[in-house]
């Protein structure tokens, strides 16, 4: 069976190109013997949605930080490659311990 090694390929910013971009909440969690949250899961739409999964876990005993994340991908990148926003004043707009 033949082994092909697929470059990487950095994704850059690039303003002729289309962009989008949009505001999520990620909940970053992990146990409370971590000295910091090491997954982040699925980013959610609304704070309400990402409030109700905080929820969850904090019934099931993990800690951590809901946050809003300003994020912007471009039409080249793959269809799930999003990256925060750097650019913008402030790319991490609101943190909340669970």
């Amino acid at each position: 069976m033949p082994y092909r090694v697929t470059p990487h390929r950095l994704l850059t910013r690039n303003p002729s190109l289309r962009h989008c971009t949009r505001t999520v909440y990620y909940v970053v969690h992990g146990t409370p013997s971590q000295r910091s949250p090491l997954r982040s899961g699925r980013p959610f739409g609304t704070v309400e949605a990402a409030q109700l999964h905080a929820q969850l876990l904090t019934q099931q005993g993990y800690t951590g930080w809901m946050l809003r994340l300003h994020e912007y991908r471009q039409e080249d990148w793959p269809a799930e490659q999003w990256l925060i926003d750097h650019e913008q004043e402030e790319p991490i707009v609101w943190m909340q311990p669970l």
